[in-house]
Order: C-alpha cells, then structure tokens, then sequence
C-alpha cells in the first residue's frame, strides 16, 4: 500500500513529457498526445506541427508550452 502512495498520478507523469501541434495553438487548439488528440492551452502562440512540452492538466485540457 505504501508504495502506491509513492508513483505519481498520471497527470504529475504527462507533465515534462512532448505533444505535436496539430494546429495552431492561440491560445488554444490541439496536440497529438501519447497518439490521442488532446486540446491544449498556451500562454504563447504555438503552430502546427512544432513539438510542445505538457506543463500541466487541467480536467481534460492539457497546458502546454513551446519546447525550444
């Protein structure tokens, strides 16, 4: 039991891991995830295409940011 106490969530394991724009992001629009479409936010435009670093989950909307 103590040990499962101890694995991150799976959000805490999205986090630092990259998605691809599928469109352009401004601040909102889509990556592709773990080979799911997510919708994403970015504080920064990002375009189709450009890798993106997961920073964070908020219900079913991943944040992201430009990696780079």
């Amino acid at each position: 039991m103590a040990e499962a106490r101890r694995r991150p969530t799976y959000s805490a394991k999205m986090e630092e891991e990259v998605a691809e724009a599928m469109d352009r992001i401004d601040p909102r629009g889509h990556v592709m995830y773990n080979g799911e479409r997510w919708v994403a936010v970015s504080e920064e435009p990002i375009e189709a295409g450009e890798t993106v670093e997961v920073v964070g989950k908020e219900r079913m909307v991943l944040k992201v940011r430009g990696k780079g």
